[in-house]
């Protein structure tokens, strides 16, 4: 879409327009007083609204426009005369908001799309609001995705209205096991930072937030620190607890949650977070970007299954073609030549380079998996030589070398191979037969260090 350069009263008084200014039939004026010139049939033909508000106000010249700012109405009606709009962070949820209110539907549509495209720390608590407001359930959504991952981000961010934010949408938010936070401090961080913003109405729902906390995941300091802090301490709807030397964070939490279930029935579903957070899967997103100044990868950590977006964890030169996790371990595949190792947990590289393996030449080209957290290489060399049998290596991080644990003990072609359990399963086809190939599966029971042969699927 366009860009306008003018604005609407330039847009009014110039191109096909300016021969057009003698049928203009109203005036739309702001609660700030600013009027601007319009043709009633421009405006009704592309909106509900206007065509509504002009039928019943069809001798009136001048009709006001309440609680729309002047430079939204601005960039609105140059949307409707010119199809172009200047969309960016600080106008969009004023637009979002605005082009719901006058039944805009092809410019929400728009402002909908930019603000998932490009949303960040800054502007993603400010849209969920907007979008609450006007009731978009696809950018409430997103929002709420984008804030699960980037919370911490928020949380370091000027202006990023999480004080703002409903009480709903934060418990929705703080109780999440997938909420992607260092440590606890954060989530409490976030509840003092909404408490005291308007401490005289929102002490009574303290309680409820501290509920979201991970008691397990308190450490010692944090949990004095809360029971100390005042929106506890002096928190007169936080009753019936003796402040003894028996007290802590979790008899707390629990007579919090027995109190208000019994008293108030809307609290019968209050959060009963209990166990770690944990999101139930995470992702890494590699993302290849190259320049004619720079080739890099940047690494991304999400828990969000559309892996649409995901916080970046670190940048490298490196060209990643394959990566596999193991434990706390990411190993880095880069060019079949080499194998770096990242620490997603402490986000950092491991300073170290895995060593190519014997009589390989430097070359990975076989087939790499993960087994309780160890990585396993498979040979697939397509050897000549009168044993090509397959070796299987095992790589010990410790010592940061390879280890050989078995040979296969047939002569196949390798075509895959997957873990389960303890077993390594490998399926290929044998090469003593050259004409009439045969399919060949065996497993490794790397406990018992002992093989055995599968029959083949009826295929």
């Amino acid at each position: 879409m366009s860009v306008p350069s003018k604005s609407f009263e330039e847009i009014f008084k110039s191109g096909k327009w300016e021969s057009m200014q003698q049928y203009s039939d109203a005036a739309l004026q702001t609660d700030e007083g600013t009027t601007f010139r319009i043709h009633r049939l421009v405006l009704a033909q592309r909106s509900i609204y206007f065509h509504t508000l002009f039928s019943y106000n069809l001798n009136q010249e001048k009709i006001v426009i309440s609680n729309v700012d002047s430079k939204i109405l601005d960039s609105i009606l140059q949307y409707i005369y010119t199809g172009a709009i200047t969309l960016d962070e600080k106008n969009l949820c004023d637009l979002l908001v605005t082009s719901d209110y006058l039944l805009l539907d092809d410019l929400l549509k728009i402002c909908e799309s930019f603000a998932i495209q490009n949303m960040t720390s800054t502007n993603c608590l400010p849209l969920l609001i907007a979008a609450l407001k006007i009731n978009r359930l696809a950018i409430i959504e997103h929002c709420y995705r984008y804030a699960l991952v980037h919370f911490e981000d928020i949380l370091e961010t000027s202006g990023s209205k999480l004080e703002e934010l409903p009480l709903e949408i934060l418990t929705k938010l703080l109780e999440s096991k997938s909420l992607n936070v260092i440590s606890e401090r954060s989530v409490w961080r976030a509840i003092v930072s909404w408490t005291e913003a308007d401490s005289s109405t929102r002490l009574p729902r303290a309680p409820i937030l501290l509920t979201c906390l991970r008691h397990e995941e308190v450490e010692d300091d944090l949990e004095a620190e809360i029971i100390s802090h005042t929106i506890v301490s002096s928190n007169p709807h936080i009753f019936g607890l003796m402040l003894n030397e028996g007290f802590n964070f979790c008899t707390m939490k629990r007579a919090i949650l027995s109190q208000y279930v019994s008293l108030e029935p809307d609290n019968q579903n209050l959060p009963c977070s209990y166990g770690p957070r944990m999101p139930s899967r995470l992702y890494l997103i590699a993302r290849f970007t190259s320049t004619k100044t720079e080739v890099s990868t940047e690494l991304f950590l999400s828990c969000d299954s559309q892996l649409d977006f995901g916080r970046q964890i670190t940048k490298t030169n490196y060209l990643p073609t394959k990566m596999l996790r193991a434990g706390r371990w990411i190993y880095i595949f880069i060019m079949r030549r080499w194998i770096a190792i990242f620490n997603f947990v402490e986000e950092a590289w491991s300073g170290r380079e895995v060593p190519p393996l014997p009589n390989s030449q430097g070359f990975f080209q076989g087939i790499t998996i993960i087994l309780r957290e160890q990585l396993y290489y498979i040979n697939q060399g397509m050897g000549i030589s009168r044993d090509s049998r397959k070796i299987i290596y095992r790589y010990e991080l410790e010592n940061n070398r390879w280890e050989h644990i078995t040979v296969t003990p047939l002569d196949i072609d390798i075509t895959g191979a997957v873990t389960i359990k303890d077993e390594i399963f490998i399926v290929g086809l044998s090469r003593s037969e050259l004409v009439h190939r045969i399919m060949i599966f065996q497993a490794y029971d790397t406990e018992k260090d002992s093989w055995i042969s599968l029959p083949a699927p009826n295929i």
